[in-house]
């Protein structure tokens, strides 16, 4: 988790829009991440299914020792720059 600022200070981060499931949305891309995710407000928000996890993903954050990650969507539409 960063602030917007410190994103645009970043050469791995890069902020856009983005389409998730044909919803426009923001978005920060770390070019080093190995998984991508999204913000239980915004899974809410879109209704995305999920399903749970058969274990829990350890996700090691700066602000914390690590947040647990408990579900699962195997496949989202995603749009950068109108290409899917």
């Amino acid at each position: 988790m960063v602030t917007q600022e410190e994103a645009m200070a970043s050469k791995a981060i890069i902020l856009g829009m983005i389409s998730l499931n044909d919803r426009k949305t923001y978005a920060l891309f770390d070019t080093s991440a190995t998984h991508s995710f999204v913000s239980e407000r915004y899974r809410r928000l879109d209704k995305i299914k999920t399903k749970p996890l058969a274990m829990p993903f350890s996700i090691s954050i700066p602000l914390k020792d690590a947040v647990l990650s408990t579900l699962v969507r195997e496949s989202c539409k995603i749009s950068i720059g109108g290409q899917d």
